[in-house]
């Protein structure tokens, strides 16, 4: 949120924090008609009976049923483990925040003082390498390291779309078609927020898998490319992480190709796979290229850029084990969910809340999304996709034979076979929890 990042107002920023955590409840600026708290504990129940009805304890153990972890207490164990190993680091980060800010810090004031210190701390702002990044060279850089790592070849064709501005990409190999993406990256009137991909045809018979790919990012103006921010670089990588996962399968049957039948916390490992990348210098350099000089990203940005990328990663790391710990708790138990949240925070949280936080009820990814009991699939498939990285970087990276395993036994399969199985056939081991660490810059 703008606002609460760069807003100099901290009775602005106030105003809008405590109208944003109260949305749909009680306390909020709204009717109480909009009080989502019913409803919620509606749903909670109706998931506790249908575990019950199929023979499950709670809804927890029915939700893990189908993933790659092997219970409920697996998982807590792993997320109070990264709450132990982080928040030693997360109270740093926090005392840094608050000699920085000099006042008092309300939940309202992290993000404003958190941007200020970040540009003081690494000398730049975001706005310094957009330059760099034309959507022309963004997308050749992007698309010749999917070759490299795949073997793969990309190229745009001439057909018609939905749109004027959708891209359609051609994907082959040495066999001939693999499938095809449509690449749909600019914001427009009516568009649907967000960056997600959508698998439009799987690989049945002669029929090629067809996936989407769409972004909301800036389109060209007055003549000139358009010109991205790195974190959007992030996530064209990631959505084509995902786009991959379906359109390089092997399975010919679409209950089972692509991300079709791949445990919900497994299904990142691919997209969170490919942002990795991003930050390699090589790929740096296939990526950027000034719109006015033609010079690649300097070593001073590039260093400052890597120098950033952890920045108050320990901070984030709590807030997200704070969620999972949560979704996890309340779909074991009848307790009230705030009842729950205040026993987790006390465990997790650095800071007091307010009073009228209410984010439960607009928590989309519990209530209305596929993250029930679930949420920790984030962690979890960081996990994975660090453990990954660092494996194929230890066995000669981009281009390796490690590179085309992972295509192999972990694209190529989809949800054919079991999941950790074919990870462990790719890494020879299981995944370790000190990857992600590392890859957090959390030294625990």
């Amino acid at each position: 949120m703008d606002v609460m990042t760069y807003a100099k107002n901290q009775t602005l920023r106030e105003q809008v924090y405590k109208a944003y955590i109260s949305r749909a409840s009680e306390v909020g600026i709204t009717s109480t008609e909009f009080d989502n708290k019913a409803i919620m504990d509606e749903i909670l129940s109706l998931r506790q009976e249908m575990a019950t009805i199929l023979g499950f304890k709670n809804y927890a153990d029915l939700s893990i049923e189908g993933k790659m972890v092997e219970s409920t207490e697996q998982v807590i164990d792993f997320l109070n483990d990264l709450v132990d190993r982080s928040k030693a680091q997360a109270q740093q980060e926090l005392d840094e925040l608050q000699s920085f800010a000099g006042v008092e810090l309300m939940p309202w004031d992290l993000m404003y003082y958190s941007e200020q210190l970040k540009e003081k701390k690494f000398g730049f702002k975001k706005s310094e390498l957009t330059p760099y990044f034309p959507e022309k060279k963004v997308l050749s850089g992007l698309f010749s390291t999917i070759e490299n790592l795949y073997g793969i070849s990309l190229r745009e064709i001439e057909e018609k779309t939905y749109h004027a501005d959708v891209k359609v990409l051609e994907i082959t190999n040495t066999d001939g078609l693999v499938g095809r993406i449509y690449l749909d990256v600019y914001a427009r009137e009516d568009k649907r927020g967000g960056a997600w991909m959508a698998d439009y045809q799987a690989l049945v018979n002669e029929n090629k898998p067809v996936a989407f790919v769409v972004c909301n990012l800036n389109s060209p103006t007055e003549g000139k490319q358009a010109l991205f921010e790195f974190d959007e670089i992030v996530t064209l990588f990631h959505e084509f992480g995902h786009a991959l996962h379906h359109v390089l399968t092997k399975v010919p049957y679409p209950s089972a190709a692509g991300i079709a039948g791949v445990p919900w916390d497994g299904v990142e490992l691919p997209s969170q796979y490919m942002e990795f990348f991003c930050y390699e210098k090589e790929v740096v350099e296939l990526l950027s290229e000034h719109w006015q000089t033609g010079e690649s990203l300097p070593d001073e940005l590039y260093d400052k850029v890597i120098d950033s990328k952890n920045y108050q990663s320990a901070m984030q790391m709590l807030r997200q084990c704070e969620f999972s710990l949560w979704d996890l708790r309340t779909h074991m138990s009848s307790e009230d969910t705030y009842k729950v949240l205040k026993e987790v925070r006390s465990k997790t949280a650095l800071m007091s809340s307010i009073g009228e936080n209410r984010f439960l009820n607009t928590f989309g990814h519990i209530f209305s999304g596929g993250y029930a009991a679930g949420y920790f699939s984030y962690k979890w498939a960081e996990v994975l996709a660090a453990d990954a990285y660092y494996y194929v970087q230890a066995q000669g990276g981009i281009g390796s034979d490690a590179s085309r395993s992972f295509m192999h036994n972990i694209l190529e399969i989809g949800g054919s076979l079991d999941y950790m199985q074919q990870y462990v056939k790719f890494r020879g081991k299981k995944p370790s929890i000190s990857a992600l660490l590392q890859s957090n810059g959390i030294d625990n």
